[in-house]
């Protein structure tokens, strides 16, 4: 039996992609809630809210990389603080991984790809709503979000948070036992490793949320030893229970199905590279091996930083699957989209004395006019970090001109105004 799947595997892999495929799906995910806290209140089931990312970066930190966004949503909905609020916890609910993430949100997508912030004589663009920033540390997570004043003149500042911001998340309800039923075929020393990742990684407030990042958890361990139609549920019980929290056992009922090895991968539109050989040794995994979706989402990964490293930094790559039940192949062929190389058009550095800006000019890695090397550049924030308190995200602007193929780095280092 042959057939295809294509929608699925690409959800999978966006998980495990991080910020390169989120421009894709964004607009046809409803999310779910998180529970996070914007002010004194909690995301509720009834405060989804569909957006679409516009830009998406992470960015080193001296504590740990940010996730930074710019986000649109429909011009419809009115600027109010509960507008911003359940857009915080949608972005949440989609980002619900990630330590740190701040994001500024606008009425219309192009205003947002395209937004550099002002000028101190300058006002916000009409379509800037407001932003959102979250953190989740060791002892809490929360959402904080604020709508745009129009009489605010200057660079838009992410709002700081602090201890006595932060409202209490309730008892922590963490996975203690870890339990498969069914026929499985896997090694039992492969289920202890799945079993020892959920326990390790999956906690939160919420017992359905627990446990659904539980059973996804266990779904992706199966999928990454072959068992791509694996379907998984699961029944928790409680174990403990105190003010301070819950200790709770988990049984998954594991139905594995077939286990599939690679057939082939194929690639398709790809002219940058053009050697089908380098391409697929990218993909650290050979034809006849167990399939592996962590395998070929890393394989994604060294291939968007080659392409990258040559310029095409709006290079995205559809992976779409065959799957053939009787001989348990599945063949990914791989769609490119290289979009446009990009050059460099100029670096702007504000707020720094004259020859601080200058030792940064002469020392960064890329020339006006050459072919726009991210790796370079993100070496040269990585040596610069220091010079960063508030963040790099803070600091930096990227304007891409895709009509002439030049992106304009801004450092600006001029305090935020409140």
């Amino acid at each position: 039996m042959r057939f295809r799947i294509t929608i699925a595997f690409k959800v999978l892999l966006v998980s495990m992609l991080g910020p390169f495929r989120w421009v894709v799906l964004s607009l046809f995910l409803l999310f779910t809630a998180l529970p996070v806290f914007s002010g004194n209140e909690t995301c509720s089931l009834q405060r989804k809210m569909l957006f679409e990312v516009a830009d998406a970066q992470y960015f080193k930190e001296l504590e740990g990389r940010t996730l930074s966004l710019r986000v649109s949503i429909a011009w419809r909905h009115k600027k109010t603080p509960e507008l911003l609020n359940r857009v915080g916890c949608a972005i949440a609910a989609k980002y619900r991984n990630e330590r740190k993430w701040n994001a500024l949100v606008f009425s219309d997508y192009e205003a947002a790809k395209n937004y550099i912030p002002p000028y101190s004589d300058q006002n916000e663009p009409p379509e800037y709503l407001g932003g959102c920033q979250f953190v989740h540390d060791e002892v809490e997570a929360h959402v904080q979000c604020w709508t745009a004043d129009p009489k605010t003149r200057g660079k838009s500042c992410l709002a700081s948070s602090t201890s006595d911001d932060r409202q209490p998340s309730g008892p922590e309800i963490r996975i203690a036992e870890v339990s498969f039923s069914g026929a499985l075929q896997m090694a039992t020393s492969d289920q202890n490793k799945i079993a020892a990742s959920i326990k390790q990684r999956t906690h939160g407030n919420s017992l359905d949320e627990v446990t659904d990042e539980a059973v996804e958890r266990a779904k992706a361990g199966w999928q990454n030893q072959g068992y791509f139609k694996v379907q998984v549920s699961a029944k928790a019980r409680t174990l403990t229970s105190t003010p301070a929290g819950q200790r709770i056992a988990v049984n998954f009922q594991v139905d594995e199905g077939l286990q599939y090895r690679l057939g082939e991968i194929t690639f398709k539109h790809h002219q940058a590279i053009s050697d089908v050989g380098a391409l697929r040794r990218f993909f650290a995994i050979d034809n006849g091996d167990i399939l592996s979706l962590d395998r070929i989402a890393s394989g994604l990964l060294r291939l968007r930083a080659a392409y990258e490293e040559l310029g095409y930094i709006n290079f995205t790559a559809d992976p779409n699957t065959n799957i053939e039940d009787e001989s348990k192949l599945i063949s990914i062929d791989i769609v490119f989209h290289e979009g446009r190389q990009y050059y460099l058009g100029g670096v702007n550095i504000l707020g720094l004395d004259e020859a601080t800006r200058r030792e940064l000019l002469t020392n960064f890695p890329i020339k006006r006019g050459q072919i726009y090397d991210s790796r370079l550049f993100y070496s040269f924030v990585d040596k610069y970090i220091s010079m960063f308190p508030d963040g790099v995200s803070r600091a930096l602007n990227e304007k891409k001109d895709e009509q002439t193929g030049t992106i304009t780095i801004t450092f600006d280092f001029r305090p935020c105004r409140d």
